[in-house]
């Protein structure tokens, strides 16, 4: 074996990263149809307030290519997915079919990549539909439950702030970047089972910035009384990785209540975009050295070091 010690600064290898989307209107219609309109896409090409056009420049700007699906026209073939290198689901409404999970699997098992997240606005307008409405909670849990991991449903307790917690091990993490969202869909996962937790969402001094992160929501849940909460999350499957988010504020512009430009939102997702998109050899986690400084503190913003171990 050949110990590789790898600096990552920049940017990943550069791969195709396919951005998946829904349509909801206003009132849960699904699609929102001729006379209404679609709420909140959240489409890579929108340089509007709750568009995500500057989390695509980020994107492009490491290297990478980037383009949108609309999830009722996208079959999850083995076909479709051997031109991908990582899935990013946004708000979207699609169940996945049997045979389309056991292709995204098969796909991920060989080296594919995840991000995904929830929020009450997959199901439309939170004063219209209910802050707790499961459309969200639905897709997420029908595509990640074998993994070990789910999502509650919208908290609607405003926005809160976390930092990843000292010496966690993971090298993309040491300096305790910060990660901000607002109503929140805590990732939930039993503390064993494969799930590594970057960033926790407690209420404690050493996590906590802003806000109180609280979790009195469950309803959807599996193992309620075992369950951990997360902030973001991350899960290896074979040679594939998952990464899971809370929320979906810290993609978009500069919507209500947090966006990419505040906190470390930006730096974090460039971060796990690169981290999905890099070859996928075993990773051995590196302890920090000595105290990290957090990057919304002044860090220098860099992932640090990992260490790959390659056959």
């Amino acid at each position: 074996m050949l110990l590789i010690l790898l600096l990552v600064t920049a940017s990943a290898n550069a791969e195709n990263i396919v951005y998946i989307y829904g349509d909801v209107a206003a009132d849960g219609s699904v699609p929102s149809g001729p006379d209404k309109e679609p709420y909140d896409q959240m489409l890579l090409t929108d340089t509007g307030n709750t568009g995500l056009s500057q989390f695509r420049d980020m994107v492009i700007s490491q290297g990478h290519t980037i383009s949108q699906r609309y999830d009722q026209t996208l079959s999850m073939t083995a076909g479709f997915l051997a031109n991908v290198d990582v899935i990013i689901f946004g708000l979207h409404q699609k169940i996945w079919s049997i045979a389309e999970k056991a292709a995204l699997d098969t796909w991920l098992r060989g080296g594919g990549g995840i991000l995904i997240y929830s929020d009450s606005a997959a199901g439309g307008r939170f004063s219209i539909v209910g802050a707790q409405n499961p459309v969200g909670q639905n897709v997420v849990r029908n595509l990640m439950l074998n993994y070990g991991i789910q999502v509650t449903v919208d908290q609607a307790n405003g926005t809160k702030a976390v930092r990843a917690s000292p010496n966690n091990g993971f090298s993309l993490m040491t300096d305790r970047p910060i990660l901000e969202g607002e109503g929140v869909s805590p990732v939930a996962y039993v503390p064993g089972s494969g799930v590594s937790d970057w960033i926790p969402y407690r209420n404690n001094p050493e996590n906590s910035v802003s806000g109180t992160p609280v979790v009195n929501r469950l309803q959807g849940l599996t193992d309620v009384d075992n369950l951990e909460f997360s902030a973001l999350a991350t899960r290896s499957v074979g040679q594939g990785r998952i990464v899971a988010m809370f929320d979906r504020q810290p993609m978009w512009n500069n919507g209500p209540g947090s966006d990419i430009n505040e906190r470390d939102n930006r730096e974090i997702l460039r971060r796990v975009v690169n981290y999905l998109a890099e070859p996928s050899p075993v990773v051995v986690p590196t302890p920090a050295s000595g105290p990290p400084k957090a990057v919304g503190e002044g860090g220098v913003g860099i992932t640090g070091s990992l260490r790959l171990l390659l056959d």
